[in-house]
């Protein structure tokens, strides 16, 4: 049976530590901000539902991004 990391293991991901760093809620921000920047997907955004958001880091992204912030 194979193991796939530890929950500590898990805390070293280099992602994991630089939204900590930045003040991001959760890694996956800097997943979101790579597509947004591939595909444009803020552009004429003005309302944005996010259903099951946890921890939030997706809502804190594109609530920064809507703001013009970022």
């Amino acid at each position: 049976m194979g193991s796939r990391g530890s929950v500590s293991g898990d805390k070293q991901d280099v992602y994991h530590r630089l939204a900590k760093e930045n003040g991001w809620r959760a890694h996956s921000a800097f997943k979101l901000l790579q597509l947004d920047e591939e595909f444009h997907l803020f552009q004429g955004v003005m309302r944005a539902v996010d259903l099951c958001a946890a921890p939030g880091g997706w809502t804190q992204n594109i609530c920064l991004h809507c703001r013009g912030d970022s």
